[in-house]
Formats: structure tokens, sequence, C-alpha cells
């Protein structure tokens, strides 16, 4: 607002050639503009006597939904509503503006140096409104029985240095947006990648990206240059705990474990889903093992993680990387920079942010399951980009270890334990 009320007080003297068509557009602008001021100092006044909003605000919960019918969403309603008719019309306003001050650089009615100086300005305005559109358009629509619905939450997050209270609204997934605007605007597609597939099936690609008409028929896996049989071992220790159930007893035994198994003089990755675990884990290990760990999130930052790991082993030491989600996926150490990959958990992800608590809840509502639908085919394709750190050429070679016993104790374990490579498995 405050960037389109200083701009308004130059365009009356740099549209003087448009002087005859801007008088009543700009005293409408004039008027939606301490109006939108007015409409937001309204929400914060209904935020700020909202129990949730002060619980949320002191700490007690994070990032509470708005549901559609809520109490809180009825009240914000209306004044959400007029924020939207006022941030249109403004919206509209500023594209006409930016459509004259163009026409004027081409007649030569404007000179180029303030010309140029306003478009930017405009385009700024027209950026901030158009954005309030969208994400009214999103908040406002009414939730429909046949359609996944839109997700509203709260959240509290940091800008400049100061806590500022955030309403967020999104589609609950991309997959319409995808459909409109470019399956069904494209007149061909190809799309590639090592993992498309969750659970050896292509469907859960093909519900996330709006897919879903395309049967399984439309899609392709191909098989790999490599030679995994020959290329990778596959080694899963006698474990006695597992990490859902002992988590303490199993973090023992990853301590026992890393300490028998890792090569000092070797590559090795350490791949953990908790970076509490990890730091208990490391704590644990003897000198002779905390002296090569470059552990995510202590001194440097993953980028730099890697450029001394590569440092130590071009000079024929050996280095071990303890990292988390950052390192199980994208990272390219090929040859002898990576020759261990250990992989302690199953990387089962962890739905606690407000979309992915409403995608589980559309599942459900449609009499399927959560942990089959989401869960499953997540983890799926985590943990073959995790075992996918080994081999990045087709003369790399080297070992992966997994040390989580629900890969053969678990009916689940086995399906994701048949959906990766053809490594040669070892099972002790």
């Amino acid at each position: 607002v405050e960037t389109a009320d200083s701009l308004m007080k130059k365009l009356p003297t740099a549209l003087a050639f448009r002087q005859h068509d801007f008088g009543y557009m700009f005293k409408e602008i004039r008027q939606d503009l301490p109006a939108i001021i007015n409409l937001l100092q309204q929400l914060l006044d209904i935020l700020g006597s909202d129990a949730t909003v002060n619980e949320m605000l002191e700490g007690r919960i994070s990032e509470p939904r708005i549901f559609w019918g809520s109490p809180l969403l009825n009240a914000l309603f209306i004044p959400c509503q007029n924020l939207l008719q006022r941030a249109n019309s403004i919206y509209k306003h500023f594209s006409l503006i930016g459509k004259w001050i163009k026409e004027g650089l081409e007649k030569t009615q404007l000179s180029n140096k303030v010309g140029e100086a306003l478009l930017p300005q405009v385009g700024t305005v027209q950026n901030i409104f158009g954005y309030l559109i969208d994400f009214m358009a999103l908040f406002l629509d009414e939730d429909k029985a046949e359609r996944p619905p839109n997700v509203r939450w709260l959240a509290q997050e940091q800008f400049a240095k100061q806590h500022t209270l955030v309403i967020h609204a999104g589609p609950m997934t991309a997959a319409g947006f995808l459909d409109r605007s470019l399956w069904q605007r494209a007149y061909g597609v190809v799309m590639t990648s090592a993992t498309l597939r969750g659970m050896g099936l292509f469907q859960r690609f093909r519900a996330d990206c709006g897919l879903q008409r395309y049967d399984e028929k439309h899609f392709l896996a191909l098989p790999s240059p490599f030679r995994y049989q020959q290329q990778a071992v596959l080694k899963l220790p006698m474990m006695q705990y597992l990490p859902n159930e002992n988590l303490p007893q199993w973090q023992q035994e990853v301590v026992s474990q890393l300490k028998s198994i890792i090569d000092i003089q070797a590559a090795t990755l350490v791949l953990f889903t908790s970076r509490q675990v990890m730091l208990q884990v490391y704590k644990q290990l003897p000198l002779s093992l905390k002296n090569l760990i470059l552990l995510q999130g202590d001194q440097l930052s993953p980028k730099n993680m890697i450029v001394k790991h590569i440092q130590r082993i071009e000079a024929g030491r050996g280095s071990i990387i303890f990292g988390m989600d950052r390192f199980a996926e994208g990272v390219d150490l090929p040859g002898n920079l990576c020759t261990h990959v250990i992989i302690t958990k199953l990387p089962f992800p962890v739905f606690t942010r407000p979309i992915e608590q409403a995608r589980q809840e559309w599942i459900i509502k449609r009499g399927g399951q959560p942990f089959i639908s989401l869960s499953l085919p997540a983890v799926s394709v985590k943990l073959i980009q995790a075992c996918g750190r080994l081999l990045r050429k087709e003369t790399d070679s080297g070992q992966i270890t997994i040390l989580d016993r629900r890969l053969l104790t678990k009916n689940y374990g086995k399906q994701l334990l048949s959906h990766l490579p053809d490594y040669q498995v070892i099972t002790e």
C-alpha cells in the first residue's frame, strides 16, 4: 500500500498527456488504498481476539488449521471478500497505468528516464496486489466434497528479525493446476527421473501430478546401465532391536555396528533420519572415528562438508560424512569418493505440516489408507534415492548397509526390499 501511495504522487505529472483519462481512476485508487489499510486492520483485530491465534503466539500450538465453516473463517470472510474486491480494482487500474506508460514511451510523450523509473514500481504494485488476489481466491474458495480442499493455516514466522503472524492458503495438491495449465495444453511431454516410481509403480507420481487419467501403460521403466549384482552388495546385519519399538537399544546397536563396519581408510556416507539420533550416536563413537567424521549442522555447510570430504579422499585419507535428508538425494560422490553408504533407519516421512495432514484426511475420507497411499511410496522413493548415492558411474562399486531389520521382519519391508535395484543381498 505504501509503494502504491508513493507512486500515486508521481503519476499525475508523469501521465499529464493522459490527464483526460485518469481523473476518475485516480479518485478510485485514492479511495481503495485507505480502504485496504482499514480492512487489513479489521483482519488483525479479528485474529488478535481469537483464542487459537493467542495459543499459537504463546507457543502452546504450532501451525493451527483454519477449517471451512469454522468461527474464525466466518469472522474473516466478509473483510476478506471486501479486500479481494478492492485488490482487484487496484490491480486493474495499475495494469492500465502500466499500459499508458509503455504507450507514452513508444510515442515519446514520456521521457525514457521517467518511464523506465516508473515501470518497475508499477510492476511491483501489480505483483503485490496480484499475489493478494491469488491468496484471497484460495482462502475464500468453498470446500467441495468431490475435490481436494484448499488448506488454510496460521503460522508465526520471522521477517526482518521480527515475529509476524502469517495466514497461509494453498491447494492440497498441485494436481489440478498441472492438469489445467500443462497436461491439457501441451502437445507432448516427456518426464524422466531415476525415482518416479514408489513401490514399483507410478501411482504416487500420477496422483501428485494430476495424471490419474493415464494408466501405467503411459509410463515406462527402463533398465539401468548399472550391473547391480556385480557392482554393489547390500548388507542387512542382524539387529536385535527395531528403531520404532526400542529406540535407545537400537541406537546403541547402531553405535556398535558403525565401530565394526566402517573402514577408516575409505569414504563412507552415513545417513540418519533424526538429528538427535545422529548426535547421540556421534557422541558415543571412539575418537578414532570422530576425527574422521564431518557432522551435518556442526561447523561446515553441507556444500563445504563435501569439499572437505573430497580433499581428504584425494589426499589418500579416510573420511566419513554424517548427514540427513540433504545427503540422501542429489549428492554426487563418484568413484572412491563414496564406497560405503550406511542407512541407519528406513526414511519414513513424518507428516506434521498442515498440507500433509490434509492429504491424509482426504485419503481417509475417500476410504483409503494413508500408510499405503502416502507413507510406503514416499519411503520407497527415499530409500532408492539414499541407496543411489553409492553408484554414480558405470565403473563404481561398493557396499550399502541398512541397519533396520524391518526390511526383513515386516511385510511392507519385504516389499520395499523387492523394489530396490537388484543388488547382491547379504543377510546376517
